[in-house]
């Protein structure tokens, strides 16, 4: 695998391309001279490669050049770079077609829904099967809701499919559906540095910003150089009274655009006002505040400021403090994320403005702002360093504020919590929002605080505004909300099973049940087998898992993904091994034991425990599979999604009476000794006690009939029924679903949906919905549990 950078000339043969940020390179298909040669370059190598994955948080409709550049990249026959003006008009329409999209709801009453479907056979008069699909839907009555829900279904898969901008495109936005599958951020607090001794000069940056507004006004400065001017010194100021210094001798000296009289005397003020100020003042009140934050704030901590010259000081300052090794600089250390990442003993990452975009710093819990940029995308991108996809508490922001800024600086900084929201929520796919009002916020900065203010009054309808604006356009090519929520869901039971110990579980039965080893290192687990100590057959278990042992693995996403471990989790061999080898060891299939239960006070019973689990049935699909030459492991897994596999105990007294629910719960804890009971195991010395109870020839006629009638029960369960129902109606959605999407690519002629692949998803389909519908019940382990008040074996206790 080969890991570059943007812009990298020399690009090897690949066979799998994955680009980063896509629309920065896709920009330079209408740039300048050396980007359009730059993206050519690139189109050129990855059109070679038999596989492209273009990431981007670029919303369609507010950059439009870079997403033709982007499609262009995935198919330049059918998006070409000389359509520009043609493809701007169907980014435009998008908008239309999304707000029907939006309105095709089976829930709506028909009178409401009769007008959306005119305006989709107005706007495409000549698309046969939206025509043919809304005219069966005209002639359903509300009444029949299935067949209601089934064709308005088809017509919105029929819309998508067709007029979506690519049918390889993604429109995933976490706040429309995933905010639960990432980590979140919040804001910690507002932390003010004391920095008396800059108050005076900060009053001359204040007066020096009034007269560049002036300068603008007076139309002897561009807009475009007034805000990067502003920026410059903001920034600068931020940083200390060094780079402060710099950025306003750069003012002076500035030939392009001269500064005027006011901008001079404003500048010469502030400078001769910067000498008074103790260049390792702010320094060590920084690192002081930061070094309080390390002591009390548990994780690691990314402290992320604008310049270089920041960074290097304020990390040399922690690394006096703290030590080397808790203190990585990325500036200065090739291997400070790698380190940052991957040590425990290291804390601390110290990051400047180039680290904004790229890194993944997902492992770290808390960032520091030492400063404010005037951008809001800027502290987006900071931010999403950190707030990624995984499980985890928020990220926690703190920001510093010098209690000498003028009163501009602490409203922008007001406006960022407050009016954005920045710490508190992602506004990625608000960026071209943000940009676009760059110019009035710069304007309104340039007024001063109550300009600032007066401005941010006017974000929350904007951004609502917005964000529904990205919703209607980006419906049609955005993920089915079904897919988010089983995605959701997958990852929600992922997170349970560490929550409720499987790990513990998991690794109780493989040291203590089948004797294993267990070898630990700080962010793994090495299971390995002891021939001379295992309770079966060594050779079955070397067969087993002679390819899968010794494996670096871990219960941790995290660390898996941190270390490159395994992942122990369904699908991962050593799991699979486990599991092919319950299926081989019967012990635990039958069980039989003698539990005195203070609370029972009735004569000694017989209770019959029967665990049953149920999953779909792949009898269906297998015929198929065999013709066609399908891997049945990849459709027991595809009918696991659609029906997952669950389990249920059915007990039942030896009169086939199921039991109240008391005695249930003083049967169902495993064989144990716990609160006053006492469990014996009925091995063949103590099954006379049994015998005294039930007769043999009694006990093999209750076996037989209890069996029947647990079964019976399980079938008639009201709770599992209705489990069952619903995953049947879901499945058919999902498959339908599916199916109308591959009609409506073999319509479109589409190479990769041929006749007879159509008709092979068609039957495949059909099979999982009847393997859903008949599922199977596997009688997995029976139980016979005696409750008694006393135990019988008095001298074996």
């Amino acid at each position: 695998m080969h890991v570059l950078a943007h812009g990298t000339a020399a690009l090897p043969p690949s066979d799998f391309v994955v680009i980063d940020e896509a629309h920065h390179l896709a920009e330079g298909a209408f740039g300048a001279a050396t980007s359009q040669e730059q993206f050519q370059t690139l189109a050129r190598w990855v059109h070679a490669s038999p596989r492209l994955l273009l990431l981007s948080a670029t919303p369609a409709s507010s950059d439009q050049d870079a997403y033709l550049g982007m499609l262009n990249l995935l198919d330049p026959g059918v998006y070409r770079l000389a359509d520009r003006d043609a493809f701007e008009t169907r980014v435009r329409e998008r908008e239309r077609i999304g707000m029907l999209f939006f309105a095709l709801q089976p829930e709506v009453p028909a009178e409401v829904l009769q007008p959306t479907l005119d305006e989709v056979l107005s706007l495409f008069p000549d698309d046969a099967r939206a025509s043919d699909l809304i005219s069966e839907l005209m002639g359903v009555s509300e009444t029949e809701v299935a067949d209601r829900h089934k064709l308005i279904g088809a017509l919105r898969t029929h819309l998508s499919e067709t007029y979506r901008l690519h049918r390889r495109m993604l429109r995933h936005r976490r706040a429309a559906h995933a905010e639960h599958l990432v980590r979140g951020r919040t804001l910690g607090q507002m932390i003010d540095v004391p920095q008396q001794d800059a108050r005076s000069a900060w009053e001359a940056f204040d007066t020096w910003r009034e007269a560049l507004a002036e300068a603008h006004e007076r139309g002897e400065l561009p807009f475009e150089q007034a805000a990067s001017f502003l920026s410059v010194m903001w920034e600068a100021a931020s940083a200390g009274p060094a780079a402060w210094r710099d950025a306003a001798t750069s003012r002076l000296q500035h030939r392009s655009f001269p500064a005027g009289t006011a901008e001079r005397e404003a500048l010469t003020l502030m400078l001769t006002r910067l000498k008074a100020i103790n260049p390792d003042g702010l320094t060590s009140e920084i690192n002081r505040t930061v070094e309080q934050l390390i002591r009390t704030e548990a994780g690691k901590i990314v402290v992320f400021a604008s310049l270089p010259s920041t960074v290097r000081a304020i990390g040399k300052a922690l690394k006096h403090v703290l030590g080397d090794t808790r203190v990585a600089n990325f500036l200065d250390e090739p291997d400070a994320v790698r380190r940052f990442q991957q040590s425990r003993q290291c804390q601390v990452l110290v990051v400047d403005q180039s680290g904004e975009e790229g890194l993944n710093l997902q492992c770290g819990d808390v960032l520091v702002h030492l400063d404010v940029p005037l951008n809001p995308n800027r502290l987006e991108q900071r931010l999403g360093r950190l707030d990624r996809y995984g499980r985890g508490k928020p990220i926690v922001s703190y920001v510093l504020q010098h209690d000498s800024w003028p009163e501009v600086l602490k409203a922008h900084t007001e406006v960022m919590a407050q009016g954005l929201g920045i710490y508190d929520r992602s506004v990625a796919s608000l960026q071209f929002l943000i940009d676009s009002l760059r110019t009035e916020e710069v304007q309104a900065v340039l007024g001063g605080a109550p300009a600032l203010r007066t401005w941010a009054q006017t974000l929350p309808e904007r951004i609502r505004e917005e964000l529904d604006r990205l919703d209607m356009s980006e419906m049609l090519d955005a993920i089915q909300p079904e897919a988010n929520q089983e995605l959701a869901q997958m990852m929600d039971d992922l997170g349970d099973a560490e929550a409720q110990g499987f790990e513990r579980i998991f690794t109780c039965w493989v040291t203590k049940a089948l004797l294993f080893r267990a070898t630990y290192t700080d962010s793994s687990v090495q299971f390995s087998f002891v021939p001379h100590k295992t309770l079966v057959p060594w050779e079955r278990i070397a067969q087993t898992f002679k390819h899968v042992q010794n494996r670096p693995s871990t219960f941790s996403r995290r660390e898996a993904q941190l270390h490159r471990h395994h992942l122990l989790r369904a699908g991962e061999p050593f799991v699979d091994a486990l599991t092919e080898y319950f299926s081989w060891d019967d012990r635990g299939r039958a069980y039989a034991f003698w539990r005195a239960h203070p609370a029972w006070v009735e004569d000694p019973t017989v209770v019959f425990a029967f665990h049953y689990v149920i999953e779909g049935d792949l009898r269906p699909v297998q015929n198929l599979a065999e013709r066609e030459n399908l891997d049945m492991k990849v459709l027991r897994r595809q009918l696991d999604s659609l029906l997952r596999p669950c389990t249920r105990t059915i007990y039942v007294d030896r009169f086939g009476k199921v039991l109240p629910g008391h005695v249930q719960a003083m049967v169902s804890p495993s064989y144990q000794c716990y609160e006053g009971a006492v469990d014996h195991n009925l091995n063949p010395q103590r099954l006379w006690a049994l015998t005294e109870l039930m007769p043999q020839g009694e006990w093999l006629r209750a076996c037989d009939e209890v069996e029947r009638v647990a079964e019976g029960r399980l079938r008639t369960e009201e709770q599992l029924t209705k489990h069952l129902e619903q995953a049947a109606q879901t499945a058919e959605s999902r498959l339908h679903e599916r199916l109308e999407q591959l009609r409506s690519r073999h319509r479109s002629g589409r190479a990769d949906v041929t006749d007879r692949g159509l008709a092979v998803e068609t039957e495949l389909l059909d099979a999982l919905l009847k393997g859903v519908r008949t599922p199977c019940l596997h009688l997995d382990s029976v139980g016979a549990v005696v409750l008694s008040t006393h135990t019988p074996f008095r001298d074996q206790l």
